[in-house]
């Protein structure tokens, strides 16, 4: 089964559609590992994306939207792979941001800060691609993806979610590159099967 779900990675690393890519996500990780139970998770949720253009004066910011599938494979060790949209966003002086998609695959580490596991530090460490419409244009990136945060289990399977995601990219305007680094503030619900 983790060779299947290899193998839909390596599709989602080199295929050019970004909805088949994350079809292929989500069905790699669920059939991989359907038959262990209490081993895979949903989750989702809002936040708020905040761009840093270099030589920019406006808060260049936009409503974010994620949701994402994962397997633990033990308590402290995992996969994750994440579907985040940014809407309309102010970016430099006089440039906004149609829209913005990316799918990002992570290795997912937790610290329990309890003694039941209830609460956890999760640190995340990947890879993503992203699909942004720039006044009419599409500007592409692979990019190194971070996050950070706490997942607090109010019962054995919902959480709450707070992350910190940190992406490092840069954005072509006419040739010339513009650092945007965009931080995501993502507040959001986690059921564990």
């Amino acid at each position: 089964m983790l060779l299947q779900a290899l193998s839909n990675l390596q599709f989602i690393i080199y295929g050019e559609n970004m909805r088949k890519s994350l079809i292929a996500l989500v069905s790699a990780l669920a059939l991989s590992s359907a038959a262990v139970a209490g081993d895979v998770y949903v989750n989702g949720g809002v936040g708020k994306t905040v761009y840093n253009f270099n030589d920019a004066t406006d808060n260049q910011s936009g409503t974010a939207w994620f949701g994402g599938v994962g397997y633990i494979f033990d308590n402290n060790l995992g996969v994750e792979g994440v579907f985040d949209y940014t809407g309309e966003a102010d970016l430099t002086d006089g440039v906004s941001s149609d829209s913005e998609y990316a799918i990002k695959g992570y290795g997912v580490g937790r610290i329990p800060l309890d003694n039941e596991d209830k609460v956890n530090l999760v640190a995340k460490a990947g890879v993503g691609y992203n699909r942004q419409k720039i006044e009419g244009e599409t500007d592409r990136n692979w990019y190194p993806a971070l996050a950070l945060g706490v997942e607090w289990y109010m019962t054995s399977n919902v959480a709450l979610l707070g992350m910190i995601d940190h992406d490092i990219y840069n954005f072509d305007d006419d040739g010339d590159k513009l650092t945007a680094n965009p931080t995501t503030y993502k507040v959001g619900l986690q059921y564990k099967f």
